[in-house]
């Protein structure tokens, strides 16, 4: 038995010229944000960037890393896909398997650690509501997506 393959060539495109032009990559198809409200009722805006991402709320900002900030866009995916809230808790292991913690084998306390450190941020900005946790179930994001 024998396979071929035959790739379609790509069009040939002109490349962007001038100053401070670039040609879009992949990379700008990644992009994730939110809104969000708090139980409180503050209006938070998750913006991503390349190296993490930041929070706003009101005049206010916290930078976010990798990790830190792909914990918040895990909770708000997947409150956003279910309709009741009770059922919106991402348990720790599914959690340690979406991000790239830099341990071998991530666990429980490498998870609680993280939340700990986003929590201590969000405080700074009056939104530490963000992040609920339900002992042997998981955590959860306790605000809205818009």
């Amino acid at each position: 038995m024998k396979f071929y393959f035959w790739p379609e060539a790509l069009p040939k495109i002109e490349p962007p010229r001038g100053s401070g032009r670039t040609a879009p990559t992949r990379r700008d198809e990644l992009v994730f944000s939110a809104k969000v409200t708090t139980p409180r009722g503050h209006q938070l805006d998750l913006r991503q960037r390349v190296d993490g991402g930041v929070l706003r709320i009101g005049d206010a900002s916290i930078e976010l890393a990798a990790m830190e900030f792909g914990l918040l866009q895990l909770l708000v995916e997947r409150r956003r896909t279910v309709s009741d809230a009770e059922l919106a808790y991402v348990a720790w292991h599914e959690i340690a398997d979406a991000l790239s913690f830099r341990s071998v084998q991530a666990d429980s306390e490498n998870v609680r650690e993280l939340v700990h450190r986003v929590r201590r941020k969000l405080a700074s900005v009056h939104a530490d509501d963000l992040i609920e946790s339900k002992r042997g179930v998981g955590y959860r994001l306790a605000g809205e997506p818009g």
